[in-house]
This record gives C-alpha cells, structure tokens and sequence, in this order.
C-alpha cells in the first residue's frame, strides 16, 4: 500500500511539473493552462511575418503570455488566431511591428502589450475589451466598447493611457468609459460616432494637444472632468440631448472661445468652465435654473452672454 500510494504521488508530480513547465513546438514554447488551454509563453524564430497559430500540439491557444514576443525587433507583422482571449503584458513590446488588428475574440490586453506602432484596429464586436494598462500607435481605431481601468499605476506613481496622434471610434461603441484616454497627450484628432450615449468622467483630461472633437449628436451623459485641462480644444458644439454641464467639465480649456449652452441643460454645476480665459461669448439655453459657484470664474474675457429663448421640437 504505501509503495502504491508513493508511486501515485510521483505521477501526481509528474503531470503537474508537465503542465506547469514550457512545452515547444517549432519557434514557440508554450503552456498548458488549467482550463485545457494553451498559452504561447516565448518565440524563438526571427520571422518577418508571422501567423500565429490556434492550436499547438493539439490544445487551442487561448492566450500569448506576458513579454511572449518581447524585443522581437525582425517581426514587423502579425496575424492573431480567432481563438485568442488574452494577450499579456509587453507581449508585444519593443517589436518591429507596424500594424496589429485585434480579433473580437480577445477580451484582455495587458499593460505595454504593443509599443510603437502605427496602426491598431481593435475590431468590432459585442463582447467589451478590458484594457489594463497603455497601448501606443499612431492611428487607433477602436470598434467595440472599453471596459475602465484605473489610470494611474499605483507602483510606479505614472500615468497609463491609449497614447495615439489620431483616435476613431467605431459606431458599435455606445460609451466611453471613465478615464479612457486620460493624459494621451500625443492626441491631435478624435473621430466619434452619433451612437456614443455616454463619456465618462475624465475620459479626454489632459489631453493638451487635442484642438477640436465632435461631440455625438445623442449624447446624454458628458462626465465631470471630462475635458478637464484640454488647453488646446478651440470649439466644439454640444448636443441638445444634454441635460446638465457636470463638475469642471471644460475646466482650464483655455482656448475655447466660445460656448452654446443647450436649450434642455437645466444645470451648469461648480467649476464647468473654470480657468477658460479665452472664453468671449456664452450663449445660455431657456431652461437653464442653476449656475453653480464659480462656474465661469477664470474668464476675463468672457464679454458677451446671451440667451437662446428658442424651444427645440423635443425633449431629449
């Protein structure tokens, strides 16, 4: 009995040493994970282009491990198999790609995945993408909604973000999450679609190199701080379906020259144009019944206020 029961714990061992130490096949090692999955966890090859594959020796790839394909600088393109869910942190940092498209299958990106790139499509679908951490292109166009994620990196006190010159977001996305693009300081240009209902608070903060951006038409819920120290934005419209300017909204956007407010906001809460020094003309919408404390403080320039009387055909 005790011979059985030693050589049952020695095979126990043995497959939890198999299954927890890297496996190769070709250019990739790779783990087996604990829900009969694999994870591609290093490549050894220095292919220019690469297809990676959905299954290995005979498991379906559900995953690339963290810093899989790191400093892989020959790879300049790659193809993600349709059964992907995860891809690690700095997976794919410091390569030599250019574009990268995201499969909606893949539903976690981790921190640093993709540097340096120039273009990232994250492809339309209906499951949210969950992004943990900076991703860096110069053109990101993202087809589905972004799960939130805290943007500040409490171990190293810096700022994560989407870092991209160029932003478009396609018309199967209805939100912007809080803080979804929070100090990307490199932003010039956003494209939005009218489905867009909701952005969260801080969802372009800081962004101080962005001048214009269009607000969708239905939006009904524009987030405290959203635009918060966006000292380039020189215009911008919003839409008659908002119903209440929330907290510093468009604080210290101090190139913004001039404002209408719509006819249905009801509020323009503390601080919502705080610090707009260039601010010259306010145009106020008739249902207007609160302006809270020092909502337009900051604005020396601010000589022209008038109110739009007229009742648009419905209520938002």
């Amino acid at each position: 009995k005790i011979l059985l029961l030693v050589i049952t714990l020695m095979s126990i061992f043995m497959v939890m040493a198999v299954s927890s130490s890297a496996l190769t096949s070709g250019d990739f090692e790779y783990e087996v994970l604990g829900d009969g999955t694999a994870s591609i966890t290093d490549y050894t090859g220095s292919a220019k282009s690469l297809k990676i594959p959905s299954t290995i020796g005979g498991y379906t790839v559900t995953s690339i491990g963290e810093c899989a394909f790191y400093y892989c600088k020959k790879l300049t393109s790659v193809t993600l198999p349709l059964s992907l869910q995860e891809i690690g942190a700095n997976a794919f940092y410091q390569t030599g790609l250019l574009n990268i498209s995201i499969p909606a299958s893949i539903n976690r990106i981790g921190e640093r995945a993709f540097s340096g790139l120039i273009n990232i499509v994250i492809e339309p679908g209906s499951n949210p993408l969950y992004l943990s951490g900076s991703i860096d292109a110069e053109n990101i166009y993202v087809g589905r909604n972004l799960k939130g994620y805290a943007p500040k990196d409490e171990e190293s006190g810096g700022w994560r973000s989407i870092y991209c010159d160029n932003l478009e977001i396609g018309n199967r996305v209805d939100q912007l999450p809080n803080s979804a693009f929070y100090y990307n300081y490199r932003l010039k240009s956003v494209k939005l679609p009218d489905t867009i209902l909701s952005i969260g608070e801080y969802a372009f903060g800081r962004c101080e190199n962005l001048t214009s951006i269009n607000i969708p038409k239905r939006l009904r819920t524009l987030g405290a701080y959203a635009f918060i120290d966006c000292p380039s934005i020189e215009s911008l419209t919003l839409p008659e379906t908002l119903t209440k300017i929330e907290r510093s909204t468009f604080y210290n956007c101090t190139s913004l020259k001039s404002i209408s407010i719509p006819c249905w906001v009801n509020e323009i809460d503390q601080q919502a144009f705080y610090g707009c020094s260039g601010l010259n003309s306010l145009e106020i919408g008739f249902s207007v019944e609160k302006i809270a404390a020092k909502a337009f403080t900051g604005c020396p320039n601010l000589t022209e206020i008038s109110v739009n009387r007229a009742m648009p055909p419905n209520a938002p």
